[in-house]
């Protein structure tokens, strides 16, 4: 048995207490120097120390139609908050709505300098000044923050024109709300029209190739990515017909070599193909019943219309057709089968119109087939294309005639004739062009 004493109890407690007093001495001491003594230098020791998390997000990848066509893109933007402490200074609402337009508009990256920037905004906050001072129902204040919630989307302003040749600009250009386009296919389907001259008489006994382009032509309009498909068909098709091209200039590839290049490119060819037959035959569904309609129409039933797309292959054929073709291509030294030697049939009482018709004939099949690419454009998009026709009138009877012009009616059209005779009749705006002076009649 241990028996421990009071005195020595009373001396280890003593003891204990004061290494416990000189612990709390020792800390209170070592916080008074870090706040006060050496600051700086433990700011800098913990700073460093402190782990800083910062969140990194993925960028947003775009979005991309079957065709690559791109549908949506990432953009930098800037985002005007209205605070509802400044809606009472027309000052601060003017200056932030004309910066906020003015960044936004294709006229800011053309602005080299800040006072050419300044210059911009400050021509944009003085429209909208007069926008706010045109409304009645309110206050400057009250307008100018309806303009800023309810604020309309601006247009988009299409300029064309052709320079002669002495001007500055000689040729054609073209600027997307003032700015030129970045490429000239930013401009398909910024303008649908469709346009008749007598150079489409030969869509009927022309060849093939003048018949490919008017439907190709009307699909760009329509859609703008076909264009994307059609330009790398032709890039692939050039690539090819290279290949295959047999050049004096310099040495023959084995055959080997151009077996292999050419089962490549034979792969990019049927896809782009593909895609482009599938619109051509999409297209000539709808278009081939309202042109058939629109001639029985002009020749008043006395004749019937046919259209056919004459195809070398069927749908998700043509790459086992160039396949097995391949070494048909190789002797002959060019491309010989795809879309770009498919054709259209155009028929009138089951028989070919290009053999056939005759001159009244062909100019009434053109013009259903330009009518009736004007319905389908309209059925496409919700808009109706602008008409433009030079000397449509010649060769044809007086009924057609009339029924072209009775067509015409409540749609933006622009006829061009040498005899104003039949123009008379109509109830549209009729023009004279004497000596490079144009006149109303």
């Amino acid at each position: 048995m241990i028996t421990i004493t009071k005195s020595r109890f009373a001396r280890r407690s003593l003891v204990l207490c004061g290494l416990a007093g000189a612990a709390v001495i020792w800390l209170m001491l070592s916080l008074v120097n870090l706040q006060l003594v050496s600051p700086r230098k433990t700011s800098g020791v913990s700073s460093g120390g402190i782990i800083e998390r910062e969140v990194l997000l993925p960028q947003r990848g775009r979005i991309m139609d079957a065709n690559e066509e791109i549908l949506t893109s990432n953009m930098q933007s800037s985002e005007l908050i209205a605070d509802g402490y400044h809606l009472n200074d027309p000052k601060t609402i003017s200056w932030a709505l004309a910066y906020s337009k003015a960044v936004h508009s294709p006229f800011w990256e053309k602005a080299a300098t800040d006072k050419e920037k300044e210059k911009l905004v400050s021509g944009f906050r003085s429209k909208i000044l007069g926008q706010a001072a045109s409304k009645k129902d309110g206050s400057k204040e009250h307008n100018l923050a309806k303009i800023l919630l309810e604020e309309p989307e601006e247009e988009r302003r299409v300029r064309m024109t052709i320079g002669t040749p002495d001007s500055s600009r000689p040729g054609r250009n073209a600027s997307v709300n003032g700015a030129p386009p970045k490429r000239a296919s930013a401009l398909a389907g910024s303008f649908p029209a469709v346009v008749f001259d007598p150079g489409h008489l030969s869509l009927v006994k022309g060849a093939p190739e003048g018949r490919r382009k008017f439907l190709d032509a009307a699909l760009c309009q329509l859609y703008p990515g076909y264009l994307t498909v059609y330009r790398r068909y032709i890039r692939a098709l050039q690539q090819k017909n290279a290949l295959l091209r047999r050049s004096a200039a310099g040495p023959e590839r084995p055959y080997a070599e151009k077996a292999a290049l050419l089962e490549v490119l034979n792969a990019e060819l049927a896809v782009q193909g593909e895609a482009i037959q599938q619109r051509r035959r999409a297209y000539l569904e709808r278009l081939g019943p309202l042109a058939c309609s629109n001639y029985a129409e002009l020749s008043h039933g006395a004749e019937r219309m046919e259209l056919h797309y004459a195809a070398q292959f069927e749908p998700g054929g043509l790459a086992d057709l160039l396949r097995a073709r391949q070494s048909e291509e190789l002797r002959a030294g060019q491309s010989l089968w795809g879309p770009h030697r498919e054709d259209i049939e155009l028929l009138l009482d089951g028989q070919p119109a290009k053999v056939f018709a005759s001159q009244g004939q062909q100019r009434s099949v053109v013009l259903s087939l330009k009518m009736a690419e004007a319905a389908a454009a309209a059925a496409i998009t919700g808009e109706h294309p602008v008409l433009l026709l030079d000397d449509v009138l010649s060769e044809l009877d007086d009924g057609r005639k009339q029924y072209l012009l009775t067509r015409m009616r409540e749609k933006q059209t622009f006829v061009t004739s040498c005899d104003d005779t039949a123009f008379l009749k109509t109830d549209g705006e009729v023009y004279r062009m004497n000596g490079g002076v144009l006149t109303k009649a």
